[in-house]
Order: C-alpha cells, then structure tokens, then sequence
C-alpha cells in the first residue's frame, strides 16, 4: 500500500491491511521459533533434558491496552518504508 492509496483508503481498509501485515510478521517470528525449538531439541537429544513444549513457544503474545495514536502512526510509518524498501530494490 503506498502514500496515494493510504490516502484514498477507508479506515476498515487500513485496519485488514495493517491486520494482515500483524500476521505475517507474527508468522515469521514463529517460524524462526519453530526452527530454534528443532535446533534445541536435537542439541538436547542425548542429554534427555526436557524442553519447553513447542505450543508454549509458540503461543501470542498480545497485550491487553490499547495502542496509542502514536503507536499507531509508528507502525504505519514502519510498514510503508518496508514497503518502500521493497519497492526499491
């Protein structure tokens, strides 16, 4: 989504937009997870020292405030120079 089409968005767009951005940075992070808890497990395989259970590494961390407007704002910004980024090269 560049400046233009943020522009002439409705705020339920940019709500899905920003939306489906949260997931996919959330499903990179617990890829990276999956792959730290396959390398531990098979460093711990002969140790038989128990691990914490995938699903708890994996589970959300959400928080139960309200993002301020600035907050929002940052994240926006964040998003668009990715996207800016991406575009470039």
């Amino acid at each position: 989504m560049g400046l233009e089409e943020f522009w002439h968005s409705t705020p339920g767009e940019i709500s899905a937009y920003l939306e489906g951005a949260s997931h996919r940075a959330s499903d990179s992070i617990d890829l990276v997870k999956l792959g730290a808890w396959c390398v531990e497990i098979l460093a711990r395989q002969d140790k038989k020292k128990r691990l914490m259970p995938l699903s708890k590494w994996l589970e959300r961390q959400r928080s139960n405030r309200a993002q301020t407007p600035e907050e929002q704002m940052a994240i926006i910004r964040a998003v668009f120079n990715v996207k800016k980024k991406a575009a470039r090269g």
